[in-house]
């Protein structure tokens, strides 16, 4: 490989889901030339070729590199450590519009270690080899813009805490409004690995925060559905305001995640909806909420009329 092309590359490990994640940086071609010989005798000369086919060049050498990379991955795993391998190619550019330098990914593949470990490697085209493990590239490459990876998993947050069962010693008709705020964060975590632990998904909790934006986050390796989601637990006993699900965005701009979740043993209102239609949020209310515990079997109900109850008398003691 060329000097310039020897760039960093961050290799991480997914025992749990045998995955192996390879972060490689790309180099910003934009000030080297690509020259093509004209002529066959002593006098030839190399010349700069035509904006197409330096287009080309570049686009297989970025091909090149996601493949070369995730194929060393495959040779290296004398341990069987892992199943699937994935790639993202980051690169900075300077945005042509702005004169701004600007950073992502370009590149991004996935596909099983056997697929990739049967590659030919000295006699595959590229572009056509990228094309059959379905990789994504970047629109253009004459007007860079990030995409999303296939593949993202970053679950070394150390905002993480224990996970903690709390549906064992709950009554079986324990009334969800008037549980401790915290007891209920990780009731909603334990509803959300039932949905869709069987997937791959992982739920972690998080530690209490002072402006409480994450109260737990999942990790989908799904290369279709996947990456993070961020949930929020609400235990109100009036109805969420607009204000919470406006946060809840912000939070998922902040958290770079894919959607976020709002779970709650109340009610939204009409705003909140139309706040959220057009967004990567979900809303979980009450009833909702319930119903998802009964598929689960679990017989919970809500009565927000005694939270409310209970409230109040804490409050004249």
């Amino acid at each position: 490989v060329p000097e310039f092309m020897r760039k960093p590359t961050t290799i991480s490990i997914d025992l749990e889901n045998r995955v192996v994640l390879c972060d490689i940086e790309i180099p910003d071609f934009i000030n080297f030339k690509i020259v093509t010989k004209r002529g066959k005798t002593q006098k030839a000369s190399w010349l700069p070729v035509s904006k197409a086919d330096r287009r080309t060049a570049i686009e297989c050498v970025i091909y090149s590199l996601c493949i070369r990379a995730a194929y060393i991955a495959a040779m290296s795993d004398v341990g069987n450590n892992f199943e699937t391998i994935a790639v993202n190619a980051k690169q900075q550019w300077t945005d042509t519009a702005t004169g701004a330098r600007r950073e992502g990914v370009i590149a991004s593949i996935q596909a099983s270690k056997d697929e990739i470990s049967k590659l030919k490697i000295g006699h595959i085209e590229p572009k056509a080899c990228f094309r059959y493990l379905k990789g994504l590239m970047t629109p253009s490459i004459d007007q860079l813009t990030p995409i999303r990876p296939i593949f993202v998993l970053n679950t070394a947050d150390a905002r993480i805490t224990l996970n903690r069962d709390v549906v064992d010693y709950l009554d079986q008709h324990a009334n969800l409004a008037v549980m401790p705020w915290d007891d209920f964060e990780h009731l909603v975590r334990q509803l959300f690995e039932w949905e869709f632990g069987r997937n791959g998904v992982e739920v972690k909790v998080t530690r209490a925060s002072r402006d409480r934006g994450v109260d737990a986050i999942m990790f989908d390796p799904d290369p279709l559905r996947g990456g993070k989601y961020v949930l929020q637990a609400k235990r109100y006993t009036r109805t969420v305001d607009v204000a919470a699900v406006r946060d809840l965005y912000g939070t998922i701009v902040n958290e770079g995640a894919n959607r976020g979740i709002l779970v709650t043993t109340s009610s939204y209102g009409p705003d909140s909806y139309e706040f959220a239609k057009d967004k990567p949020i979900s809303l979980v209310d009450g009833p909702n909420l319930i119903a998802m515990l009964t598929r689960h079997g679990r017989r919970f109900h809500i009565d927000l009329a005694e939270a409310r109850r209970l409230e109040a008398a804490q409050k004249k003691s």
